[in-house]
């Protein structure tokens, strides 16, 4: 038996395409435990759970983040705090 053999098979899914994501037309059903966020009418995301999101939507913008933001003025700011100033900016 290979060493693989002995991980469950809900670890060894989860791993899979680790902190990916896939933006096109629609999303993809195949993956159901994954994020989806919507861009717009023709653009939508579909992001893996490990990959942190965040979309921040204000009047006619949006900004849709993947991943983290630093701010150097502001360290101790979140990604939100960081997207919901910028949108608004």
């Amino acid at each position: 038996m290979k060493m693989y053999e002995k991980i469950p098979a809900s670890i060894i899914n989860n791993l899979l395409y680790r902190s990916q994501f896939i933006l096109g037309p629609n999303f993809i059903d195949k993956f159901h435990s994954w994020k989806r966020i919507k861009i717009d009418s023709s653009a939508k995301l579909t992001v893996h759970p490990d990959l942190d999101s965040y979309q921040a939507v204000s009047d006619d913008k949006s900004i849709t983040l993947l991943g983290f933001i630093l701010n150097s003025e502001s360290p101790q700011s979140s990604d939100n705090d960081i997207i919901d100033h910028l949108v608004n900016y």
